[in-house]
């Protein structure tokens, strides 16, 4: 092996290991995004559980009553 197949070898591998680091950080955002998302509907879920059990005035005054704490 040349000089030159040497280095086109060495860019390569470089390049696939951009490529891999790129990957890996988009499937760390993705899941990352869909623990997110998952968290917010489970909260909405809550707060909805909360409405029907007690009423939508009930909850609004609690969660005013929690910000002026």
């Amino acid at each position: 092996m040349n000089c030159e197949d040497r280095f086109a070898g060495d860019v390569l591998w470089a390049c696939f290991q951009v490529v891999d680091a790129v990957d890996q950080l988009a499937r760390e955002l993705h899941h990352d995004a869909a623990m997110l998302i998952g968290n917010y509907h489970q909260a909405l879920f809550d707060w909805h559980q909360l409405v029907e059990a007690h009423g939508v005035e009930a909850v609004n005054a609690l969660l005013a009553a929690r910000e002026a704490a």
